[in-house]
């Protein structure tokens, strides 16, 4: 293992073999003159110095693997397996990325139940499987989520165990793996992170991190009592809250609650009325202050309050405009995101 591979601390070093190499020829040169009173003068081809270099070459090889393992009980270089058994100090373990997921429709002519792991498969070899119990209704589509066993376009609509009730089963979407596994970078991350308490003993990190899938634009955890999280998600995927339930279980304390919601955006106009002077663009301003406007909304995070005087100090992009009045808008809850449906701009 060579460190010029590896990022190493700079307190541990390769083996110097033209310092070793020096040293022992000079340790065997005069041991062999005491001993047998002989004058050695080493040469490239002699089989002392072939005999040397061989060992000096397994033991640099030995010194660069204890180095590298060294290197990866420190978390700043740990990489891999060793940064695996690292996180274990603080009870983690590296998220390996979520199983591909589909949605299903099913129709039926009259209302059945399919349990949780019933089994889809397809005519060229897939597999999937129902990720909880569902009640189906007759003469609707019912839309059901499925994992799957590998990535892509599979047609798994055969029910392995066949229910005389169930007329149509459709492919909705493709397979798709929402969550990638955990990098190193990520989970050192978290490492860090989970050093903070958040509620009887996870962080709020940990729950963020595992609620963060795809399709889910924005996570707040929060606690509004000890022992009880709640993870509010705002997104548009359909299976975001068991998929968020598969990757928390197992990896935040037994001790806490769940309770996993989407979030209902509140969503608000914005009525805003300009004083001008006279060398101002209006349409020009317009655009300017309404993409302004929606790039800070844009960014806002779930329960994260608007002040009006806030969405007024964003109207004032230009030294022509000498005032702006924004009509006042519903506050919100923790629990909720603001989405802009409207701005509406004019001047008077």
């Amino acid at each position: 293992m060579s460190d010029s591979l590896v990022q190493m601390p700079t307190f541990l070093k390769p083996l110097n073999v033209a310092s070793e190499r020096e040293a022992i020829i000079s340790d065997f040169t005069k041991a062999l003159k005491d001993s047998k009173g002989i004058d050695y003068e080493p040469t490239l081809s002699d089989d002392y110095n072939i005999l040397i270099s061989c060992i000096l070459y397994r033991l640099g090889l030995k010194i660069d693997e204890l180095n590298y393992i060294i290197a990866n009980n420190y978390l700043e270089y740990s990489s891999g397996e060793y940064l695996d058994a690292l996180v274990k100090l603080l009870g983690l373990e590296r998220f390996k990325g979520s199983e591909p997921l589909a949605t299903l429709s099913i129709m039926t002519k009259e209302d059945t139940f399919l349990s949780k792991g019933a089994k889809f498969v397809s005519s060229d070899g897939a597999t999937s499987f129902a990720i909880k119990d569902y009640e189906l209704k007759a003469d609707i589509a019912n839309e059901i989520i499925v994992q799957g066993d590998k990535e892509g376009k599979w047609e798994t609509t055969i029910l392995e165990i066949k229910n005389p009730l169930i007329t149509e089963i459709a492919m909705l979407s493709d397979f798709v793996i929402y969550e990638k596994g955990e990098s190193d970078e990520d989970l050192k991350t978290r490492f860090k992170n989970a050093l903070a308490s958040f509620s009887t003993a996870g962080s709020v990190q940990s729950y963020t991190h595992y609620a963060s899938v795809e399709g889910v634009g924005k996570v707040k955890a929060f606690s509004v009592e000890k022992g009880v999280v709640t993870i509010a998600y705002y997104g548009d995927n359909a299976g975001a809250e068991e998929l968020i339930s598969q990757n928390l279980e197992g990896n935040v304390p037994l001790t806490d609650k769940i309770i996993i919601k989407k979030v209902e955006p509140t969503i608000i106009d914005l009525d805003i009325t300009l004083t001008l002077s006279k060398e101002a663009d209006f349409t020009l301003l317009q655009d300017s202050i309404a993409k302004n406007i929606q790039a800070f909304f844009n960014a806002l995070e779930i329960g994260e309050a608007v002040a009006l005087n806030k969405v007024i100090s964003l109207c004032f992009v230009s030294e022509h405009i000498i005032n702006a009045e924004v009509v006042e808008f519903v506050p919100l809850s923790e629990d909720s995101i603001y989405e802009l449906n409207k701005i509406t701009i004019k001047k008077v």
